[in-house]
């Protein structure tokens, strides 16, 4: 744990709070009331250890902190969502005394003064106002759903599983306002003939509500819409039918204050979206602890916990609602209500697969990481990586034991290949190998790119061998355990197929590009990455369908290259130069003595000439493009000093332009408190501002720097929007399945009429730059639809605007 600045208190006062702020340090420290900072001192430190001395010498008996990983430490919390601003007690033996306080960064002045009110036993928590009538009879159900439909409401459930097949909807919950809620139970029912006749009245009640232009209010309509669809209009996983008419009623006439939450707190320190953390400074904590199965419950407290969530919804829209509107962001609102409708459709089409395949690809990825899991445990390494894990803890257990002692001998374990702690022992200690990264908590790091940096750090062939083994292993493991376990659960559908279902979440990133959980799509190998091809060879649309795709070409840096108008980035498009060869002349350019670099021919030839000189500029051009320095390019790529400056500072004389425009853009944001990035999406600044420094305000840099080009991965989003909406216009049968990173999926009809629909379609909503800060006379955006006819690892590309008669003779060839 990083932890780097603390206000804590004088010993010889009474004012006793200690504020914990690793990531908002001494420049929040101006902002504390002169009441309060006068009895406050800032101390540096470096661990959780000296920490929790600082505490102690200071006789610190308040703590408020911004780290979420410090406040579970302190009150073992599993996580933040409904402790925010509530005073619990610290859980460490010898601090029981203390009283500890999580703050977002954006609430942290009014939690420090609520913490006053702790400490001057003038606190009063919060309690919920909301008042909450429970339906129980059928008559009560069907009388609501009637007279409340011409009602604005809130909409909440409670169901069985986050998964869409085997959610339910256990119960249900409608508010008019923040105050006032009803629940009543839908699956739960010990009747099921009463659950069916239920359902069916929610359908009649939302499609009365669609044909009245009716609103309805949700938080997080991703989920709730799709359940909603699946359980009252789709008869089966693939009844497409269902699903495009349950989409359309239940997205025509919504709000979602998920949506409005992030859209009023985008920030560089990133705001929690759940309902309970945006609602508790109304609300309280209505529920004591996530629920995690609804069965296990009373009904009566999982009645009474879904209405809440009903009025929470409200508060939140009331609250947030205003500040989109007064920050210009109803708009982009407004799209974001649009993208979420494809996100519904996509969640609920899936990606198409085989399940034979996927366990083919699982015993091979196994077999794999068992080879390589056998060539680290045999490697020389083990035995003094176990004998140095043995005698550290013999040296701990015999601290703690009063008379009996033990000896290394006795460890009752054995090397742990899985274990971050034993893989450092091995790297650092017994293989002596250098630190080149640490981890957030500031432990040497074990991480993938560390892993394969440490290569170019030792001529030792058999650490090399280790070292490529633990890639191999940890490569083959992820995929074994994030994407294995929901493919082969996964049930068949009615038509005889299977479909992985993942959540893409909108407002799970500072730049608006969209996330994805369970399991994360946006992580599966990318062409060209470890097991791109084996693992892509399981995707395969059913008999009658093809799966397609469009991937936008170099996306971020033609971003770059339009936002920034450098010309070094711009004539890579104007002129037709290989960026590749460009940059490696930059770096390297001692090293090509025959190359005019005022010729795009004589740079172009460095690919066939100097190829690995191109190579060698990739790795250092994409560290250095998200704010790397010539330290990274030490650590990471290997290079001698005086070589990794010389190629920091060529790369930053090349791309000048560029740096300047970014520069202007942060002076900016730092007077406004927020950039506005693609789409004028707002990224709150509020560490830039005053002109402070240090390691907290340079991250926050990059991430507003990073954002200004990422952000533009909404256009990926507009394509797929604005693609879908003139599928829906003339019947077009196109199913969106995923969006990842820059590229789109769908499946579509087999036949020639769709393909050619959808290549003249796609690559021209690609193509589109209608946004003045993208538009330029010559340097254009796009990509290709691309065919995945026998598997997403077997690619067929269609030239844009290509006939019918080319698109099937290339079909016809493959």
């Amino acid at each position: 744990m990083s932890i780097k600045y603390v206000l804590g208190s004088k010993a010889n006062k009474s004012y006793k709070i200690a504020s914990v702020l690793p990531f908002i340090p001494p420049a929040l420290f101006t902002s504390v009331p002169d009441a309060v900072k006068e009895h406050c001192i800032a101390v540096e430190l470096t661990d959780y250890t000296t920490l929790l001395d600082s505490f102690s010498s200071m006789k610190t008996e308040y703590v408020i902190t911004t780290d979420d990983k410090l406040f579970k430490k302190l009150t073992k919390k599993t996580k933040v969502s409904g402790s925010i601003g509530l005073p619990l007690p610290c859980v460490i033996k010898g601090y029981e005394y203390m009283t500890v306080m999580y703050s977002t960064p954006e609430t942290y002045m009014v939690n420090l003064l609520r913490l006053d009110t702790v400490r001057t036993n003038t606190y009063v928590p919060p309690s919920c106002p909301v008042k909450v009538t429970q339906l129980h009879t059928l008559d009560e159900i069907r009388n609501y759903l009637k007279y409340r439909v011409t009602r604005m409401l809130s909409c909440d459930i409670e169901t069985f599983s986050l998964k869409h097949y085997k959610a339910g909807i256990a119960s249900i919950g409608f508010s008019e306002d923040q105050n006032t809620a009803v629940s009543f139970l839908v699956d739960l029912r010990e009747k099921e003939s009463e659950a069916l006749l239920i359902k069916r009245w929610l359908k009649q009640f939302f499609e009365r509500r669609y044909q009245l232009g009716i609103n309805t209010l949700y938080h997080n309509a991703g989920f709730d819409v799709q359940i909603f669809i699946y359980q009252l209009w789709m008869r089966g996983l693939t009844d497409r039918k269902g699903l495009l008419e349950g989409l359309n009623i239940m997205t025509s006439n919504y709000d979602d204050t998920k949506v409005l939450s992030y859209l009023a707190n985008n920030s560089t320190r990133k705001s929690p979206l759940d309902l309970k953390s945006l609602a508790e400074e109304y609300m309280g904590r209505w529920s004591k602890e996530d629920i995690k199965n609804i069965r296990e419950i009373p009904v009566e407290e999982l009645l009474e916990y879904n209405a809440r969530d009903c009025a929470a919804t409200w508060y939140v829209h009331n609250k947030y609602l205003p500040v989109v509107m007064a920050d210009n962001q109803y708009e982009l609102y407004k799209q974001f209500k649009g993208y979420l409708t494809d996100i519904i459709q996509m969640q609920l089409t899936g990606l198409p697969f085989i399940m034979h395949r996927a366990k083919r690809v699982n015993k091979f990825l196994k077999a794999f990481s068992d080879k390589a899991k056998k060539v680290i445990l045999d490697s020389d390494l083990i035995k003094g990586t176990e004998e140095v894990l043995a005698q550290q803890w013999a040296v701990e257990r015999n601290k703690k034991l009063k008379k009996k002692r033990v000896k290394p001998e006795e460890w009752p374990e054995t090397f742990n290949l899985n274990s971050s702690v034993h893989l450092r022992v091995m790297l650092y200690e017994v293989a002596n190998l250098p630190v080149l990264a640490h981890t957030d908590s500031g432990l040497a790091s074990t991480d993938k790119d560390t892993l394969k940096s440490l290569m170019s750090h030792t001529e030792d062939e058999s650490i090399k061998a280790v070292l490529k083994a633990i890639q191999d292993y940890t490569d083959a493991s992820k995929l074994i355990s994030t994407f294995m376990p929901p493919l082969l659960n996964t049930p068949q559908a009615e038509d005889g197929w299977h479909y992985l279902y993942g959540n893409f979440n909108i407002g799970g990133t500072v730049s608006g590009r969209l996330s994805s959980s369970g399991p994360n799509l946006q992580n599966l190998p990318s062409s060209g990455a470890r097991f791109s091809k084996v693992f892509k060879y399981i995707f395969k649309a059913p008999p009658g369908y093809l799966f397609v795709g469009a991937d936008f070409a170099s996306l971020e840096d033609r971003i770059s290259a339009l936002i920034t108008k450098d010309p070094n980035k711009l004539k890579v498009y104007e002129s037709f130069y290989d960026g590749h060869s460009l940059r490696a002349y930059y770096y390297f350019k001692e090293n090509m003595p025959d190359i005019n670099p005022d010729s795009v021919d004589s740079i172009n030839s460095i690919s066939k000439k100097y190829p690995k000189w191109r190579q060698a500029s990739k790795a250092p051009t994409f560290l250095l493009t998200y704010g790397g320095s010539f330290m990274g390019l030490m650590n990471n790529c290997g290079f001698d000093k005086e070589t990794a400056l010389a190629i920091e500072a060529n790369y930053h004389e090349m791309y000048k332009v560029s740096d300047q425009v970014i520069q202007e853009r942060l002076q900016r944001a730092s007077e406004l408190g927020y950039a506005e990035v693609a789409f004028g999406l707002r990224v709150r600044t509020p560490s830039l501002t005053n002109g402070r420094r240090g390691p907290s305000v340079e991250a926050d840099k990059r991430t507003v720097g990073n954002a200004m080009g990422q952000s533009y991965g909404l256009l990926n989003n507009r394509a797929v929007n604005a693609l879908m909406s003139k599928a829906k216009s003339i019947g077009i049968p196109v199913y969106p399945c995923a969006q990842i990173h820059d590229a789109s999926y769908y499946i579509i009809r087999d036949d020639l009429e769709t393909i050619d629909w959808m290549n003249r379609n796609l690559p021209k909503e690609m193509e589109w730059q209608g946004l003045p800060d993208i538009t330029h006379p010559t340097v254009g955006l796009g990509g290709e639809l691309s065919i995945f006819k026998k598997s997403w690892g077997k690619e067929i590309s269609l030239p844009n605007n290509a006939t019918k008669d080319e698109i099937q003779r290339i079909l016809d060839t493959d």
